[in-house]
């Protein structure tokens, strides 16, 4: 309710890094199955709790980033016990977890505040992800850590139309790191045929 009642603004925390290889131009880009089975969610020290949504959100954003940049060319949720027809190249199957730090005191201080001053929500990411040729059945694995912050304050609610900007930049920073480890395995190889 007090972020309902406030605005946010989330700024990324990582440094870009170079740009995803291309996948070769003679092929067309790829179609991925992804899901996200086991994610957990946590805030502050409380533990981790199973949240198959925000595993599939993130997975979301990430596939969509290569999406974006020509990688891939779409991706599509899968449920956890689907088995794969023939219409994807690659299934990712997305793993680990999010913690969300935030000072109680802060908080508080803001809603006595009425939303005046400012806190901070610090979001990080384990994510570790499985990569399956189906044509071959062989399997990559990556892992990728991330981090962003978010400020909630009342005179941020003008920033509402774009407060996730930092999130997305920062999402896409992980999904290059992703994409450059499993391609440095071998993963969308131009040996590839198209499907």
């Amino acid at each position: 309710m007090a972020c309902a009642l406030s605005g946010c603004l989330t700024f990324a925390q990582s440094a870009a890094v170079e740009p995803a290889p291309q996948p070769s131009p003679e092929l067309a880009p790829l179609a991925i199955a992804y899901r996200a089975p086991e994610f957990a969610f946590a805030d502050n020290d409380d533990p981790p709790k199973l949240s198959r949504v925000d595993g599939e959100l993130l997975a979301e954003e990430i596939t969509d980033a290569w999406r974006e940049h020509g990688l891939v060319r779409s991706a599509e949720l899968a449920q956890p016990d689907q088995r794969w027809p023939g219409d994807f190249f690659y299934v990712l199957t997305f793993s680990g977890r999010q913690r969300n730090d935030s000072g109680f005191w802060s908080q508080g201080f803001n809603t006595l505040t009425l939303f005046l001053l400012p806190y901070s929500v610090t979001h990080h990411y384990d994510i570790a992800c499985t990569l399956e040729n189906v044509l071959t059945g062989q399997q990559y694995r990556a892992t990728v850590q991330a981090t962003d912050e978010t400020w909630v304050t009342l005179p941020l609610v003008f920033a509402l139309p774009f407060y996730q900007h930092g999130h997305r930049k920062e999402m896409a920073i992980a999904a290059d790191r992703l994409y450059e480890s499993f391609a440095s395995q071998g993963a969308f190889a131009p040996a590839m045929t198209n499907r």
